[in-house]
């Protein structure tokens, strides 16, 4: 299995694991760390746990297993856009099919792997993180929504050229 570019070594990630297998959640935090990423985290298995580390907590990223005991990653994924809408999630599981992991996308999860397909995971977060910084790189142009809610045109001219 071919192996994604390890990310930088100082590349700090908080992550938030939706995961009711132990071992599942250490094999995701052993790839991470492989990969190079400095991780923070918690897992959780409840949808009361979820809460609360949505409300106790920063985190980068949500990656959550589709099928739990008692729910799936659409409680996760529509939790997760109540309390930190901005926040990406990512569904890691063995077990959905194509359809259903589309499904999951449009309904707003970033990405879907496959257990058996991590060389993507690190990837996909770094995806994630540069996407999370694109109205933040630059102060004079306003987030999407805002430009997108704004009764102004925003029109970019160069030097030199008459409107």
């Amino acid at each position: 299995m071919p192996t994604s570019p390890p990310a930088p070594h100082d590349a700090a990630l908080r992550v938030l694991f939706v995961e009711d297998d132990d071992n599942d959640a250490l094999l995701l935090a052993r790839h991470l760390q492989q990969q190079g990423y400095q991780l923070e985290s918690c897992c959780v298995s409840t949808l009361e746990a979820l809460r609360t580390a949505l409300l106790t907590a920063t985190w980068d990223v949500v990656i959550a297993d589709y099928r739990l005991p008692g729910f799936s990653a659409r409680e996760t994924l529509q939790l997760v856009q109540t309390l930190q809408e901005e926040l990406p999630v990512i569904v890691v599981s063995g077990s959905i099919d194509e359809t259903t992991a589309c499904a999951m996308m449009r309904a707003g999860a970033q990405d879907y792997l496959h257990k058996d397909r991590l060389d993507r995971l690190a990837p996909v977060i770094e995806r994630e993180r540069r996407e999370a910084r694109i109205p933040a790189a630059d102060p004079d142009c306003p987030p999407p929504a805002l430009a997108a809610s704004s009764p102004l045109s925003i029109v970019g001219v160069r030097e030199g050229d008459q409107l």
